[in-house]
Formats: structure tokens, sequence, C-alpha cells
């Protein structure tokens, strides 16, 4: 993870000392976002004033100059639907009904042309649902997620306390960091991510910030068994908080992994789950 570098915190979980720091780095990182600028007890009321302004930085120059936007309104309340939505199915259409019923004069391609720009600009990322139909994959429903948590605390009170949608969004990013694209399993069940390596392997992979509760850890595991069958995978992740241990249900190798230490330990993850 880039934030243990911008710390100067070893990345060996194995060792006492450094595990420590790196389980209170990801931490941080998790509620406040990566900007290196960001890093440390700075006053909230100075990082968001620093985020706004970066977001500024990113939609005006970025986006607003550079592709001559001028509904600057319908912008605005585009993007506080995909943050306030990170993680949950995105339909442009409905987007595009309620800016008309609030009034608003957009076309629906002006929204998708924009979803695009915002994604070119990396404010956001897409993730597409997984389907071996390339057609159908482009027609599905899609999610969106944001591109450093800050902005999610910066701009949505929504995130205050929700410990899940943050980690979800903050895997989310780790993923496209490693250059993996964003899929997501929905059937009768639903699975965060889909991970498919260069390779074409795949494997699924589910988050879930506490599995305490036996309800909450039957549905997450349950998911994670139907996207790996859709998948033809045999193995899968479950990313937790801090809990770890292995598991095999219905034929399917589930690794459940502290976030902090499956990112840190990545390659190693990937080539044999039961590893780290």
């Amino acid at each position: 993870m880039e934030t243990l570098a911008f710390r100067d915190i070893p990345n060996d979980p194995y060792r006492s000392t450094a595990r420590a720091l790196m389980i209170r780095a990801f931490e941080d990182y998790l509620q406040g976002g990566g900007y290196p600028e960001l890093v440390g007890d700075l006053d909230p009321g100075i990082k968001r004033r620093i985020l706004q302004e970066y977001f500024d930085v990113m939609i005006y120059r970025d986006l607003v100059e550079r592709h001559g936007t001028a509904n600057l309104a319908a912008l605005r309340l585009l993007i506080r639907r995909l943050v306030d939505g990170v993680g949950s199915s995105m339909s442009i259409n409905k987007i595009h009904n309620d800016l008309k019923s609030a009034g608003y004069r957009i076309g629906k391609n002006a929204l998708y042309d924009w979803l695009d720009q915002l994604e070119t600009i990396c404010f956001v990322q897409i993730a597409r649902k997984f389907d071996p139909s390339v057609v159908r994959q482009e027609l599905a429903e899609r999610k969106a997620y944001v591109v450093d948590n800050g902005f999610l605390h910066a701009m949505s009170y929504r995130y205050s306390g929700n410990h899940e949608k943050l980690l979800e969004n903050l895997i989310a990013m780790e993923l496209r960091k490693k250059g993996l694209d964003l899929l997501f399993f929905k059937g009768d069940q639903e699975c965060d991510f889909v991970v498919v390596n260069d390779a074409g392997q795949a494997r699924s992979l589910q988050v879930a910030y506490d599995l305490a509760s036996p309800d909450i850890r039957k549905r997450e595991i349950r998911a994670l068994v139907r996207a790996s069958r859709a998948a033809g995978s045999t193995d899968a992740f479950l990313v937790t908080m801090d809990q770890e241990e292995d598991l095999l249900v219905d034929g399917v190798a589930i690794a459940v992994r502290p976030a902090w230490k499956l990112l840190a330990l990545w390659d190693q993850a990937w080539a044999d789950p039961a590893t780290p």
C-alpha cells in the first residue's frame, strides 16, 4: 500500500512492531484517505478544505474547462448522486428522470458523457457487471467508486461511521491501482468484486467489515460461493477489518483476511490464497 511508503512503515506484517504500525496506518487510510498532504493529525476542518480544493481543481480544470461543460448545477447533482451511492447499483435513466423532475434540462447522453469524463479524470471508477457476454455487460447496471475515501467524508455525511462502504470503496481503489478491472457479480446473490488477472484467472472477493453476526457471515459466504461458481473459480477472498480464518464451503476455498494484510501481501495472496 502506498500509504505505508508515505509514513516510512516497513511492509512486514510478520513482525509485531511493524504490524501494529501497519494496522494503525490502514485505519487512518480507511477513514481519511490516502493523499500524502493529509496524513497525520490535521484539524478535520483543514482536511475538508484541502479536499474541497482538490475537488475543485479536478472538476473545474480537468473537466469543466477541458470539455466546455456549461450546466454546472446538473453536473454537481450527478457527482453528489455518485458519491452518495458508492457501491450501489447506478442507473443513468433514473438520474436523468430525477434531474428532469427537479427542472434541469439535460440530455441523457450528456450524463453518459459526464460519467465517462469523471472516470477519465480519475474522480470515479466504474464497476461493470461480470458477464461472459460483452454486449450484456455493457447494457447492464453499473456501480461507481470514488478515487479517495477522504472525498466521501468531505462531501457526504452518509459515511460517518459507515465502515462497510468505506472499506468497499477502499478495496475498489486498491484493485484499480493494481491494474485490475472492477467487476461485480449479481444473480440471486451479490458479490462485490470478481477479480480477473492478466492470465484470465478469476477470483471472487467480498467485503464485510465485521463477520460477528451469524446472518451476515452466512450471507457473505453464500454470495462468494455463487460468484465463484459463475466465474469458474475454486478460490475466493472474504475481506474483513480484522478477522482471519480459512474456510472450505461447497468446494470453494475461502481465505478470510484483514484488508490491511491482504493488500500488503497481494501478490503472495493471489499466488496462494491460503498462504498469508
